[in-house]
């Protein structure tokens, strides 16, 4: 295998060669030498258990192969290639079967200059895979994908530890219903934490935060009721306190100077004694909702990371009847908790990150909302909307699902009215 390459090695007459051609030029000529071991065997190769078996090798490495060779953007391929003491595992299984060395010999050097261009353009096989990461698209459900996952979960891991504090599920839901004035929408948002609970008995947990404003910061001209009256009274927080886990813990109210009112966990209570399921919501009447950009109806919606999460679960639940047909875009990006967004600006003073998570209209509507991370979930939505004399059928439901999203992050939902 290819030792290491320091970039002053080039020549200086080399010609330059951006990194997004080489690693796409690498990749592929890789991809093409495996692809000729797999072929080389006489018969069907299928599955990489039929590798495996011929070759001698491991299932890892006979999966890696197997993936490699196959179809696929090749610079989505990356993670999968091998190390390099499983690759020379592979160059001498394939030479003990029979495999020619001219071939052996391909699949050596495709492999050197893979080796060569991570040491000359990142230096470290992570660093490359965030590099090549950003020039293709992913998909949701593909390897690569799930290779950013466990990068997340590095990282929620490392927050949890220095933020001192951790919720299972973060679950917010946005129901929209016409309002009694024309342009005016009835609307509840609703903010879950499911299995929150502090590591540290000094741990400033912020658990809810609520005041709307416009987006010049004005005071809100549309009223708002509590779900639960009664939680207010008691808690100060816009509790619904038949899905909160019983007892709920102790909160300290406080209000800042631009209006907005935190509700924070109070006590000394860490661990699992201090695990609670939270949740908050009201319901607004006759609000301006929908914001008028370029001639074209927008609803904008802002979520701020501003805990480690093991999953984040946003839902849209807009009735059908009066709003059928939208335009769904999700961006994530990065944001501190009280930097302000303008949706008139849209994306372009913000950095977007590259998530491959998409909005999706669950074909059941609202009554196939199920979440297995919140089984009282559909009886909260009913509950709710039968009390404003909504009918949920009625509802169709747009949803997000991002495993460990990343501390600090938003996650900025457009739906423009078609």
């Amino acid at each position: 295998m290819a030792g290491s390459i320091d970039v002053a090695q080039r020549s200086n007459d080399a010609p330059v060669v951006g990194f997004a051609d080489e690693a796409v030029t690498v990749m592929r000529q890789l991809r093409t030498a495996l692809a000729g071991l797999v072929q080389a065997r006489p018969g069907a190769m299928l599955k990489s258990r039929d590798l495996q078996k011929t070759l001698g090798i491991d299932s890892k490495l006979s999966w890696q192969v197997f993936k490699l060779a196959g179809p696929g953007d090749a610079l989505s391929l990356a993670p999968h290639v091998p190390r390099p003491a499983s690759m020379r595992r592979l160059l001498d299984a394939a030479t003990e079967y029979g495999i020619s060395k001219k071939r052996v010999q391909e699949i050596r050097d495709a492999y050197d200059k893979f080796e060569r261009l991570v040491e000359i353009h990142a230096g470290d096989r992570t660093s490359f895979y965030s590099m090549a990461r950003g020039l293709y698209e992913a998909d949701a459900n593909d390897d690569a994908d799930k290779t950013e996952v466990q990068h997340r979960k590095a990282r929620f891991m490392a927050d949890r530890h220095y933020a001192g504090a951790e919720v299972q599920t973060l679950l917010a839901s946005f129901i929209l219903h016409p309002g009694a004035e024309p342009d005016r929408y009835d609307y509840v948002p609703l903010r879950c934490r499911l299995g929150q609970r502090r590591l540290r008995p000094d741990a400033d947990v912020v658990v809810d935060r609520f005041f709307i404003t416009d987006y010049q910061g004005s005071v809100p001209t549309f009223n708002y009721d509590p779900l639960d009256p009664g939680a207010v009274r008691e808690h100060g927080a816009m509790l619904v306190r038949p899905f909160c886990s019983d007892p709920i813990p102790k909160l300290r109210m406080t209000t800042e100077p631009n209006g907005f009112t935190y509700a924070r966990l109070d006590g000394d209570a860490v661990g699992r004694p201090s695990s609670a399921d939270l949740v908050f919501g009201q319901v607004h009447r006759n609000a301006p909702i929908l914001d008028e950009i370029d001639g074209r109806r927008r609803w904008h919606t802002n979520l701020q990371i501003t805990i480690p999460a093991n999953v984040i679960i946003v839902d849209k639940v807009i009735h059908r009847p009066s709003m059928p047909k939208w335009n769904c875009k999700l961006a994530v990006h990065w944001q501190g908790p009280r930097e302000p967004f303008d949706p008139t600006t849209g994306m372009r003073d913000l950095h977007e990150l590259p998530f491959s998570e998409r909005v999706t209209k669950l074909t059941a509507g609202a009554a196939g909302a199920y979440l297995r991370e919140s089984p009282r979930y559909l009886e909260l939505l009913t509950t709710v909307t039968d009390r404003q004399g909504w009918r949920l059928e009625d509802f169709d439901v747009y949803r997000v699902r991002i495993e460990y999203p990343l501390l600090y992050t938003a996650l900025l939902l457009t739906f423009e009215l078609e």
